[in-house]
Formats: C-alpha cells, sequence, structure tokens
C-alpha cells in the first residue's frame, strides 16, 4: 500500500491536464468566431455604405429622367446640387466623347460625375455615374446611366479596411 499513494496526485494531474486542453480548445473556437463575427459585421457596413450611394445616385438620375433632365447631365455646362445624407455635392455638367475627341454627331456622348458620401458611422461610399446616349446603336437603349459606388467600413487609412462595391445600369 505503501507504493500506491501518489497514484491521486497522478490522476489528479491528468485529469487538471485534460480539462486544461479542452479549455484552451475551447477559448480558440470562441476566439475565431469573434474575429469571424467582426470581419462579417465590417463587411455588412461596407456593403450597406455601397448600397446607400447606389440608391442616391439612382434617386437622383430618376427624379428627372431623361439626358439632358438628369442631375447627371452632360448637355448642360453648369453643374447640378444634390443632397444624399445631408451632404450637398455638385454633378453633372461635364460633357466627354467616347472616343475622345468628338468628331462626328453620331458618337457617343458621355460625362462621368463622381462623389464621396461620408455616413456617421464612419463608413464612406465613393460613387461615381457615367451618363451617355446610344443614339450611334440603334439595338440598345437611347439613354444609359453607369453607376458605380465603393462602400467602406471606413475612411480612414487603416490595414483593416473593407470594401464592397456595387454596380447597376439603368436604361431610359
Amino acid at each position: 500500500m505503501k507504493n500506491s499513494r501518489g497514484i491521486t496526485l497522478l490522476l489528479s494531474v491528468l485529469i487538471i491536464s485534460i480539462v486544461l486542453a479542452v479549455s484552451l480548445g475551447v477559448s480558440n473556437i470562441i476566439t475565431t468566431e469573434i474575429f469571424l463575427s467582426n470581419t462579417g459585421r465590417q463587411s455588412q457596413i461596407a456593403f450597406y455604405a455601397a448600397d446607400a450611394g447606389v440608391e442616391c445616385a439612382t434617386y437622383w438620375d430618376s427624379l428627372h429622367s431623361g439626358l439632358s433632365q438628369s442631375a447627371f447631365a452632360t448637355s448642360t455646362p453648369a453643374p447640378s446640387t444634390i443632397s444624399c445624407g445631408g451632404q450637398n455635392f455638385s454633378v453633372g455638367g461635364w460633357a466627354s466623347c467616347i472616343p475622345t475627341p468628338c468628331t462626328s454627331a453620331g458618337e457617343k456622348k458621355s460625362g462621368l460625375s463622381s462623389f464621396t458620401l461620408n455616413f456617421s458611422n464612419g463608413s464612406c461610399a465613393k460613387v461615381g455615374v457615367t451618363k451617355r446616349n446610344n443614339f450611334s446603336d440603334p439595338f440598345s437603349p437611347a439613354i444609359e446611366a453607369f453607376i458605380h459606388s465603393d462602400g467602406q467600413n471606413t475612411c480612414a487609412n487603416t490595414p483593416r479596411t473593407f470594401q464592397r462595391s456595387i454596380e447597376t445600369r439603368v436604361f431610359e
């Protein structure tokens, strides 16, 4: 009996080691899940910022449809003022041709407008709208707006910036 007195101590150390190993494994899983959850949340913030940028541009483009009435019109020399999220932007009024420069009346006229929306949660959307006519292509709609929005979870230059982009085309 004198030789078996240390077995209880050995079993206790073995059980504590097993419990510690299981605890460390569960802790690692929890840490990874928290990281993935935060990544998903930041990605979602960037996506919703991009979506808000597209919705703003679509609203102002469709408010007055047509190439010359749209806020992003290329036929007027003066830019228009739009308002999104409590911010005002000067857009439109910059005509260009595809290809550059315009050499005949049948070439596609287009113009690019861009603006950056900043949101109260620190996210932002960089929006670009290209408005053009397709009069030279009889199989395309007469007027086309191409909207591209890059949403970011933060506008600060940080290594953990998430960006999600949305592109849409509107035909009139």
